[in-house]
């Protein structure tokens, strides 16, 4: 895993950010896209989205951005980027032109240019995983199993990982409990986080380049203010499940 020098001294609020091919980092916040320099010294504005909000972001392997964005309106929408911010392509509506998206929290892709949402529902009560191809049809959602979760810990997942060519997983913060996904969708396994020494909920997740899973452990806002826990960064090497 590389190295992150903390050398910007500026406070980076941001509900997204993504690392483009050239080391700089994109972030998002309120209602503009920033770039701030691999060397961490300069921050500069990418792009103005008012009076959209971006609140996701994800590079693709064929170097473009995927924006997840809330309208005016309130509704949520998908866009994909050139490497300028040139819109290609939107995807809000499926086939019966009914809403794709409740509230964009995560964007992932695979080789195969498939798209993988993180969704939440308004009140944040419950989640799912939506699965589209390259061109915004839906393939298959994912919304929990009877084995983890019930009608009083429906699934809130937090981030998606792939983590290898046909398996994914999710962290699921109402249950503490991390899933396991076949490329169909459908749950494999699943295992408590605390077998992994994880006490606090998953935010985030990512692969290194040598394959380990690098897990962000979160802090509740009281363990923030008293400074009695302090957020996690777990690096591992999954086994076979």
């Amino acid at each position: 895993m590389d190295r992150v020098r903390n050398n910007f001294k500026e406070k980076l609020g941001s509900d997204g950010l993504a690392l483009l091919p050239n080391g700089n980092l994109l972030s998002s916040s309120i209602e503009i896209i920033l770039v701030l320099s691999k060397f961490g010294k300069r921050l500069l504005e990418f792009k103005e989205m008012a009076p959209r909000a971006p609140c996701a972001l994800h590079i693709t392997m064929d170097h473009q951005i995927l924006v997840g964005t809330i309208e005016a309106d309130g509704e949520h929408q998908l866009e994909k980027w050139t490497m300028s911010g040139e819109v290609l392509k939107v995807f809000r509506f499926d086939n019966l032109k009914r809403n794709l998206f409740d509230m964009i929290v995560k964007l992932k892709t695979n080789s195969h240019g498939n798209i993988f949402v993180v969704d939440f529902e308004y009140n944040r009560s419950k989640g799912r995983i939506i699965k589209l191809n390259n061109e915004g049809q839906r393939i298959w959602v994912y919304e929990g199993h009877p084995k983890v979760n019930s009608t009083y810990s429906e699934v809130l997942p937090t981030d998606i990982l792939n983590i290898c060519q046909n398996s994914w997983i999710t962290y699921d913060r109402s249950t503490h409990y991390i899933h396991i996904l076949g490329s169909n969708g459908k749950l494999q396994n699943y295992f408590n986080a605390k077998e992994l020494n994880i006490e606090s909920s998953i935010l985030s997740m990512a692969i290194s380049k040598d394959g380990h899973v690098i897990f962000g452990e979160g802090v509740t806002r009281e363990e923030r203010m008293s400074r009695s826990k302090k957020a996690k960064l777990h690096v591992l090497k999954l086994k076979e499940y």
